[in-house]
């Protein structure tokens, strides 16, 4: 057999496997990416995901609600600023906090009263939202005893969340924290030292997200 017979088999044999080769590679990618994109938002935070799902909550939706505050908080407040958190490209959740002035301390300490609104766009564990939680105050050097026991009254209070769902802290003037879901009241936490500390989560000036955090306190992203 000639070079150029064998050469003209090599290329027939390599055409006869060009589709199977793309229906494997085409199969492979579709495995990795529904074996590995869970993972991927577990390493997210906040709020942040180890077991959530990737559906996905119409924009508009998310964006409406969450211009209108779901809290009953007795007096008004004012619409101080929003942001939209994403990781790998995905929407997570759309945040904006509420007070009686604008812009929030630079530092990022506030008073009550104050309203911290999260609407999510993804469906997320209530364990994995407190797990969120206690690797946020980790990283900025906040979780503490006093912390520690404040993630067990969270996991009694948070329920999961889906696509469209909206989670609130309201702190009061007397320093009391209140959660919210979907406009009803979840419950209470009295320590004054709580709320502050939750809203630092986003508010921190070391926050790992800068650009949502300006967003958040009522200027403009750096």
């Amino acid at each position: 057999m000639t070079e150029d017979s064998r050469l003209t088999q090599r290329r027939e044999r390599l055409n006869n496997a060009a589709p199977f080769l793309g229906r494997s590679l085409m199969g492979a990618a579709l495995f990795i990416t529904t074996l590995f994109i869970p993972a991927l938002f577990g390493a997210m935070i906040v709020m942040p995901l180890h077991a959530s799902t990737l559906s996905l909550a119409r924009p508009s939706a998310t964006a409406s609600a969450n211009n209108r505050l779901q809290v009953d908080t007795g007096e008004p407040l004012r619409h101080v600023g929003e942001g939209r958190l994403r990781k790998f490209g995905f929407h997570v959740y759309d945040a904006s906090t509420w007070a009686t002035h604008s812009p929030l301390p630079p530092d990022g300490r506030v008073q009550g009263p104050f309203v911290l609104q999260l609407v999510y766009a993804r469906d997320i564990d209530a364990a994995d939202l407190v797990d969120a939680t206690r690797d946020a105050w980790s990283t900025l050097g906040l979780l503490d005893t006093d912390a520690e026991r404040w993630l067990l009254t969270l996991a009694s209070l948070w329920p999961d969340v889906s696509a469209g769902d909206c989670l609130a802290l309201q702190l009061e003037s007397n320093g009391v924290s209140r959660f919210w879901f979907n406009g009803k009241p979840l419950g209470a936490i009295a320590d004054v030292t709580f709320g502050p500390r939750f809203a630092a989560i986003w508010l921190h000036p070391d926050s790992p997200e800068p650009s949502l955090r300006a967003k958040l306190l009522g200027g403009r992203a750096p």
